[in-house]
């Protein structure tokens, strides 16, 4: 070989070495700037900060390992392959948490399902102690009102009262209450009444019916209105006793309603009377108040 022949033999292979040089060099430049766009794109995912923190910093610390290698020439394949760690490590990161999220969005709907179920069954408890608790409510109070029922019924007994469909009746004599064709109560005539009041005042749930009743002398006007004025008396005296006026209903029925003959004066005496019906407040609520004589 010429020495001119030699010469370009040698140029055109340092030529092809240097290109070869630049190719690689060209590669882990490009590797590198790969792995640190990987990295900062996992960096920048909220679900990476929140799931992957730890293997974010491994990931990191990879991709330094580059940096450094690269600072320090240690050689473009060292280099190339140490920035395609950092890329998979990268890579890995954003899979895994995302995988991490997806399983805390499972157990996040779990959590919520159990507590639905929860909150669920908590309801159905305290409504069925709420249920409970009124039904003794209601059971107590049947109980207490069948009491109060009993001792009413005992205490008006002592007053000879009698038990009826319409309640339990006290029968006071006119001549009791009264002086004949009078409406003004007796002072002596209080104290039955009295011991009425003090029944209803003792008994707040029961109502009484306050009825006046003549014989037949007279006219039936003057009889009704003679029988309804005494009635009233009743009324305005348990009032002074004690009892609320709502509790109490007045009314005369005169010469009606007689509960012996009026032919002769024994009957008629009989028949001159003041009649107190005395109820539980749920019989007068329950009839609509009616507390109407027998026909």
């Amino acid at each position: 070989m010429t020495s001119a022949r030699l010469s370009l033999f040698v140029s055109a292979l340092a030529a092809a070495f240097f290109a070869g040089c630049a190719t690689t060099s060209e590669v882990a430049e490009q590797s590198l700037q790969n792995a640190h766009a990987t990295y900062q794109a996992a960096q920048g995912d909220p679900q990476v900060r929140t799931f992957a923190p730890g293997e974010l910093a491994q990931a990191g610390a990879i991709l330094a390992r580059a940096d450094q290698l690269q600072r320090e020439g240690r050689g473009d394949e060292l280099v190339a392959h140490q920035s395609y760690l950092a890329v998979q490590a990268a890579s890995t990161v954003r899979e895994l948490a995302l995988a991490r999220a997806g399983q805390a969005e499972l157990a996040n709907a779990e959590a919520q399902r159990n507590k639905i179920l929860l909150d669920a069954r908590t309801r159905e408890a305290e409504q069925a102690r709420r249920e409970a608790g009124q039904a003794r409510a209601q059971a107590d109070a049947a109980h207490n009102r069948d009491a109060d029922i009993a001792k009413l019924q005992a205490e008006l007994e002592s007053v000879k009262a009698q038990h009826t469909n319409r309640g339990w009746v006290v029968t006071l004599p006119s001549s009791l209450l009264f002086d004949t064709a009078d409406s003004t109560l007796k002072p002596g005539g209080r104290q039955d009444l009295d011991h009425i009041a003090r029944v209803m005042r003792e008994h707040p749930e029961a109502t009484v019916a306050v009825e006046g009743y003549t014989d037949n002398q007279g006219s039936f006007a003057y009889n009704r209105m003679l029988s309804e004025q005494r009635a009233m008396a009743v009324k305005q005296a348990l009032m002074q006793a004690g009892v609320d006026a709502s509790r109490i209903t007045a009314r005369g029925y005169g010469e009606g309603y007689p509960i012996a003959s009026n032919d002769n004066p024994e009957g008629r005496q009989l028949n001159r009377r003041v009649q107190l019906v005395v109820a539980p407040q749920e019989r007068s609520s329950a009839t609509g108040g009616s507390t109407a004589p027998p026909r």
